[in-house]
């Protein structure tokens, strides 16, 4: 099981970096507690959000 996870672990760390250079965006693996994202993480999503609203339209559309 270890194994598996870590592999997993890495092919989505290349995945994400692959995404970021692609489209600019920040990759945010989320885990609720209780079915809630605590408040910072939630911020750090909608200022991404909003950051990757205000970016010009790209090649990537």
């Amino acid at each position: 099981m270890a194994i598996y996870t870590g592999k997993s672990r890495t092919s989505q760390e290349k995945g994400h970096k692959l995404f970021q250079q692609k489209y600019g965006g920040k990759v945010f693996i989320i885990v609720p507690k209780e079915g809630k994202v605590d408040a910072i993480t939630e911020q750090k999503i909608i200022d991404e959000y909003n950051r990757l609203l205000s970016m010009p339209k790209g090649k990537h559309e």
